[in-house]
């Protein structure tokens, strides 16, 4: 009932739950020293992606049928887009960090 009211019913506590482990895999993939953003991103896509393709055993485990091409397709996009952002948006964080410490 609570989470009818919050607008969270139907399965979209699914996609948020989802969404924040993309982002704490994404997160959790850039460790210092960070070179550039642009790596941080690729390593927190790689991350969210790989955590991504861990559930897909479990799915076909819990469907016992093929799974949707286009509906693994588009989860694994959303999982590259997130995990992608924490890790431009930490490896940035950490980035400014290390300049601000070596005085530049």
């Amino acid at each position: 009932m609570t989470l009818q009211l919050l607008g969270l019913g139907n399965g979209l506590i699914l996609y948020v739950v989802a969404a924040a482990a993309y982002a704490l895999a994404g997160n959790r993939a850039v460790q210092p020293p960070v070179t550039s953003v642009r790596l941080a991103a690729r390593d927190g896509a790689l991350a969210a992606a790989s955590a991504y393709a861990l559930t897909i055993p479990l799915r076909l485990i819990v469907h016992s049928a093929s799974i949707s091409v286009l509906a693994t397709g588009v989860a694994l996009a959303f999982a590259l887009v997130v995990g992608g952002l924490a890790g431009s948006i930490v490896g940035r964080a950490r980035l400014d960090e290390q300049r601000s410490r070596s005085g530049r």
